[in-house]
């Protein structure tokens, strides 16, 4: 069976998610080498302890298309954004940052709200650098403001 074939059938069968239906052969094929590359990348990848403020940009909406797929118990070990970004940042130097949207969307329809709280963490950074202290404001409070599991400022 080759790979158009396959395509096919898995398409007759519903059984690839429901995003690829508007990718033709080409670009399914692209998708899974794309996917194959990110997880060679992954496997390889060993993260060095920071030492100095790392700002994660964390998506509000944490849903997604898999969750149906996703054991609940995986599901809720992974609600906070800082799940396995704590083995390599103090606490102390870990900045989350929660910015509107999904995964997905935070990058495409929310992207002006993402590029708007970037800069407003790099103006924070930029401030406490300068002055040695932290930094205050909304921006400040928005990139240190603790978040609870479900993604809410506390």
């Amino acid at each position: 069976l080759g790979f158009a074939e396959l395509l096919s059938e898995c398409r007759k069968a519903r059984v690839l998610p429901e995003y690829l239906d508007q990718f033709d052969e080409a670009e399914v094929r692209d998708f899974i080498l794309r996917l194959h590359a990110h997880e060679d990348a992954l496997d390889g990848y060993v993260p060095r302890d920071a030492e100095l403020p790392v700002h994660l940009f964390a998506a509000e909406d944490q849903s997604t298309e898999f969750d149906e797929q996703v054991p609940p118990e995986v599901l809720a070990r992974h609600a906070d954004p800082r799940t396995g970004w704590l083995a390599h940042v103090p606490a102390s130097l870990l900045r989350v940052v929660p910015v509107p949207g999904d995964h997905g969307s935070m990058m495409a329809d929310d992207i002006p709200e993402l590029g708007q709280a970037i800069s407003a963490a790099l103006d924070a950074s930029l401030h406490e650098t300068r002055h040695g202290a932290a930094a205050s404001g909304p921006a400040a409070e928005a990139s240190t403001t603790p978040v609870t599991t479900e993604g809410e400022r506390t």
